[in-house]
């Protein structure tokens, strides 16, 4: 009769149910903070090849030309968290990475409209895809990869919004 009223180790269930449950929470911050990383990272990356761009803007195609090298060259910003591992941040290739730009919207929701005709007062750059999938929450299935891209518009000169910042 004692067997059916012991309670020794009852404490066991909910302690496993609770360490599983931690386990969990703990991979899916471990993985979502690497996310974020990796998303910062081609973040800046695209932010450098655009203010590196805007710099050698000047109005003309030359000073376009200058711009797109620029863009391409200054990113030396390596993403540390993609699949890959540790590798350089690119541009996009062909005219998808640099592009310019005369004006640009006064709404965020407008789409930008890209010119080939100079003047160019804008530069607008778009990483490559880096690549990310998850470490730990593989465990529990989730083994999709995701693509993460930045993409960054600069000028060169005053602030398009003539504040001066604080």
């Amino acid at each position: 009769m004692r067997f059916g009223k012991n309670e020794d180790g009852a404490v066991l269930v909910y302690v496993s149910l609770i360490l599983a449950a931690f386990i969990g929470l703990g991979g899916l911050a471990l993985d979502a903070s690497r996310a974020f990383t990796l998303r910062e990272e081609v973040q800046q990356a695209a932010d450098a090849a655009a203010l590196a761009g805007a710099w050698q803007l000047d109005g003309t195609a030359a000073g376009a030309a200058r711009a797109d090298a620029a863009a391409r060259a200054v990113v030396a910003n390596n993403q540390k968290w993609a699949s890959g591992g540790s590798a350089a941040v690119a541009i996009a290739g062909g005219t998808g990475g640099v592009q310019f730009l005369s004006s640009v919207p006064s709404s965020d929701d407008a789409a930008l409209t890209f010119t080939s005709v100079a003047p160019f007062d804008y530069v607008w750059v778009k990483t490559s895809p880096a690549s990310f999938a998850p470490w730990f929450m593989r465990i529990f299935g989730f083994t999709a990869a995701t693509q993460v891209s930045a993409e960054a518009v600069a000028r060169k000169g005053s602030s398009q919004c003539q504040v001066t910042p604080l």
